[in-house]
């Protein structure tokens, strides 16, 4: 009675072949003719159900010397996407249903290659998505050390690299390490490397020397034939600084670690202790491109359609403002104090109030240096 049920309800839902319907009977004995219904329907839908996913997109979100996070998506199904199977180097390394991936245990200047393929419920495996290929980066532990006796003597802030900021303001100490920041530069491309100084009081009557390093051969070490930056600078209770850095067209793709470092004195220790300022760490990712050089200036940054438009800068009391995507704008000095906030005034800025000196004006989530005069 159980099987002639079973069959009967199976084609009243839109009918399966004889074959089919005798299979099942035979497999199905117990419970309920609608429960019976349901687990049989479950199995024609699986079993029909050939069409694969369309291939999913990923996306590089962050790297480590020993992890890689992506985001994948955008995969479709007729039925649905059920979750991701995620391959490095062409091996599985482990289904997931998120929308991001962690992938572990991979080795410091080694290079990788990830894709993912989405799924379905009927176990359908879409094509392969796009492919990151990227290198990790050294391990910090594997770099020198570097500290200051005197970290307040001058200290380093609002660190630029080809308009990407790295840091807004100052820190404390003799060294920070900012290595979960990263500026994208192109082999053969030349970029401005800009910051700011600020001076103790009685750090007066001597001038600072800034450097930096970019360990482009990705051996853990930084090297006198990679130092990119050298300069003298004289003291003053706030100093700005503009140099520019040219990336060899034979350095190695993928991520690398740069050291910023700002002392007192010329010979500067790219490791140890010196005897005042400090320096810091960040990545950079090195990609091919286009080997033309060209020297971002400020003013052709200025040009990036995508970039906040500031005019008159250097400025005496308005600032007209353009390009922004809000209105709503916070003004700060250089150790990151907030002096002036509100809403612009039909696209200006009254900042006759602000002392003379260099600040940051932030909208959105765009910020851009201008100097008040």
């Amino acid at each position: 009675m159980k099987k002639q049920l079973f069959l009967i309800g199976m084609l009243l839902i839109g009918g399966i072949s004889s074959a089919m319907a005798n299979g099942f009977c035979e497999e199905t004995t117990t419970g309920t003719p609608s429960e019976m219904i349901k687990n049989k329907t479950d199995k024609i839908l699986e079993i029909s159900d050939t069409t694969a996913p369309t291939p999913p997109t990923i996306n590089l979100l962050r790297t480590s010397s020993s992890t890689i996070q992506i985001s994948l998506g955008g995969s479709t199904d007729n039925v649905g996407v059920t979750g991701y199977v995620v391959y490095k180097d062409g091996v599985s390394v482990g289904p997931t249903t998120s929308s991001t991936y962690t992938i572990k245990n991979l080795t410091p200047f080694k290079s990788y290659k990830i894709t993912v393929k989405a799924k379905d419920a009927a176990g359908n495996l879409s094509a392969v998505s796009n492919t990151i290929t990227f290198t990790t980066p050294g391990e910090f532990g594997n770099y020198c050390s570097i500290g200051s006796s005197n970290p307040n003597d001058v200290r380093l802030g609002n660190l630029e690299l080809g308009g990407k900021i790295l840091n807004y303001t100052d820190f404390t100490g003799g060294f920070k390490d900012f290595t979960s920041i990263s500026a994208k530069l192109t082999k053969g491309m030349s970029y401005p490397l800009s910051s700011y100084f600020r001076f103790s009081e009685s750090y007066t009557g001597y001038d600072i020397y800034f450097t930096a390093y970019i360990d482009y051969n990705q051996n853990n070490i930084f090297e006198s034939g990679e130092k990119v930056v050298s300069s003298q600078i004289s003291n003053d209770s706030l100093q700005d600084m503009v140099e520019y850095i040219t990336v060899p067209t034979n350095a190695p793709s993928g991520f690398t670690r740069m050291r910023v470092i700002v002392n007192k004195i010329s010979n500067t220790n790219v490791c140890g202790t010196n005897p005042g300022g400090q320096a810091a760490d960040y990545l950079v990712n090195i990609t091919s491109g286009s080997t033309a050089k060209m020297a971002l200036t400020p003013d052709v940054k200025d040009q990036n359609p995508q970039d906040i438009k500031l005019y008159p800068n250097p400025v005496k009391d308005i600032l007209n403002i353009s390009n922004v995507t809000s209105e709503e704008y916070i003004i700060f000095d250089m150790t990151g104090k907030i002096l002036l906030s509100g809403k612009l005034d039909r696209g200006t800025v009254n900042v006759s109030s602000l002392l003379k000196g260099t600040y940051m004006i932030q909208l959105g989530d765009k910020a851009k240096k201008f100097i008040k005069q």
